[in-house]
């Protein structure tokens, strides 16, 4: 292909004129105009905004409009060719029989070339937009964002997560870790006091939390692109505003009471008659560092188990990786845990049904069979909505109420037989 010998086409763009050979050469009288465009997003001004100055001081466009549109404003932020790199194929065709282009999200192989002709604006100033477009999409505009680290308190070494920008990564955690002297820590000595009465419990492997976790217990669940607490996490604090901490050298998380004005509180949960109910917590703009930070894979949610600790007048939940489990929402994956072919099982089945002579049942079916069996065997109907995982418990009281309904007679079948 041409992009792989380096040739790439160059449309007509503000900016920049075309050579006899088609080489991209600086127009100045337009340059001005590009300038100041990225100058004015740089310190804080909007599309529409932009757009209003440039049409106030009649800037013309390429084709000569003096007309702008926050369109036409951000597809000049967003064109590298402004910075002097040329990016080829940043649109495929599916189909050659309608000719519709997609957007290629990594759909096909793109080519670029830095340096390939004269910048107009410097390439620290053009990705420095990119990312202010980027986290504008997260009510984000900053143009300085920072990370702060608590130097004092029980919180000593925990770093604010910045719930609106998405462009930090685990190394600039990692960074503003390292940019703070914190005295030496002691090492505490292994001391076990054993009390009359008690199990003395050295030398035994100990199971982790998770294997134990249940609706009273505090633990945090992790999407990739949301987190949510637990309803006895939620009632630990009498405000609906936390604040999200990672100490990211000792990966562990922490969540503080906030007030709904600090910059990045988030809502955790809704208030209501029966007491607080937790929420989804978007985090697509800081999740994808979180998981960084503790080495997860993206293709999993975690959950965390934590302890409410208070220190230093401090109210704080800890969450540590320590005490993390991974899982998915698939029912059927490989060794690897990554999902099969959505034909696989009901192919090994029927291949089980033809080897065993059995009568044929979908899948599905099983969900049913378990169902039945789990309330025919006298299991209350709570423990089997949430095997089901119903949201309502009555959802399964309707669903298999036939279910119930022999299984009460049975019940009173052994109660009669009693007397």
């Amino acid at each position: 292909m041409r992009f792989k010998r380096g040739v790439f086409l160059t449309p007509v763009l503000l900016g920049y004129d075309q050579d006899d050979d088609g080489n991209l050469i600086i127009n100045e009288e337009e340059a001005k105009t590009v300038r100041l465009i990225f100058f004015m997003y740089l310190y804080g001004y909007t599309c529409q905004q932009i757009a209003n100055t440039l049409t106030s001081l009649e800037r013309k466009t390429k084709i000569g409009n003096t007309e702008w549109s926050p369109g036409s404003v951000l597809e000049i932020l967003k064109n590298e060719r402004h910075c002097g790199d040329i990016l080829a194929r940043k649109t495929w065709t599916p189909n050659y029989l309608d000719h519709k282009s997609k957007k290629n999200n990594q759909d096909r192989n793109q080519y670029r070339q830095r340096d390939h002709h004269e910048a107009i604006v410097s390439r620290d100033d053009f990705i420095a937009v990119q990312r202010l477009i980027h986290n504008a999409r997260y009510k984000s505009r900053s143009i300085l964002p920072e990370l702060h680290v608590i130097t004092a308190g029980a919180l000593t070494g925990y770093i604010a997560v910045n719930t609106i920008w998405a462009g930090f990564t685990r190394e600039s955690y990692m960074h503003a870790y390292e940019q703070i002297e914190f005295p030496a820590e002691e090492p505490e000595p292994d001391v076990f006091e054993v009390h009359s009465g008690d199990f003395d419990l050295r030398g035994y492997q100990i199971a982790k939390g998770q294997f134990f976790t249940g609706s009273g217990s505090i633990n945090v669940t992790f999407g990739e692109r949301y987190m949510k607490f637990s309803t006895e996490a939620v009632r630990r604090f009498d405000t609906p505003y936390v604040e999200i901490l990672v100490e990211p050298r000792k990966k562990l998380l922490a969540v503080r009471p906030s007030d709904k004005h600090r910059k990045y509180a988030r809502k955790w949960y809704v208030p209501t008659e029966k007491g607080p109910c937790p929420r989804y917590i978007s985090g697509t703009a800081f999740l994808p560092a979180l998981y960084e930070i503790f080495g997860w894979d993206r293709r999993f949610k975690y959950r965390m188990l934590g302890t409410f600790q208070e220190k230093e007048s401090e109210r704080v939940l800890v969450f540590s990786l320590a005490d993390s489990e991974a899982f998915n929402d698939f029912v059927f994956v490989n060794v690897y845990g990554q999902p099969i072919h959505p034909d696989a099982v009901s192919t090994w089945l029927v291949r089980l049904e033809k080897k065993y002579d059995l009568p044929h049942l979908n899948t599905h079916a099983f969900r049913h069979s378990v169902a039945s069996a789990l309330i025919y065997a006298g299991v209350d109907p709570v423990s089997v909505s949430r095997r089901l995982g119903h949201a309502q418990v009555s959802t399964t009281t309707n669903v298999y109420a036939h279910v119930f309904k022999k299984a009460d007679e049975r019940n009173a079948e052994i109660l009669e037989s009693l007397f």
